[in-house]
């Protein structure tokens, strides 16, 4: 993730959001090429993650604790069959 973000191949492209998937996961939609649509399922990503994520000036504590949870989802993530983790739109 971290060489797609910084070859610029990987964007936040909040026009995706789904706000109809509510809260936790509307800001979960990925487009691969243009004809698959990715929705994140739920269960992955919890509130405080959102709360962390979105909070502009974080505190020291604040940015130690959303690095702790992105690493967290990642390994949850990444233990997971991709089946469980996306649905298709």
């Amino acid at each position: 993730m971290t060489r797609a973000v910084a070859d610029g191949r990987y964007t936040v492209d909040r026009t995706l959001l789904r706000a109809d998937r509510g809260r936790l996961v509307e800001d979960f939609v990925f487009e691969i090429g243009t004809g698959v649509t990715l929705l994140l399922r739920d269960g992955f990503v919890t509130e405080e993650f959102i709360d962390l994520a979105r909070t502009d000036d974080r505190t020291d504590a604040q940015e130690r604790r959303l690095v702790g949870l992105k690493a967290q989802l990642a390994q949850r993530v990444m233990a997971t069959p991709a089946a469980e983790v996306f649905e298709l739109a």
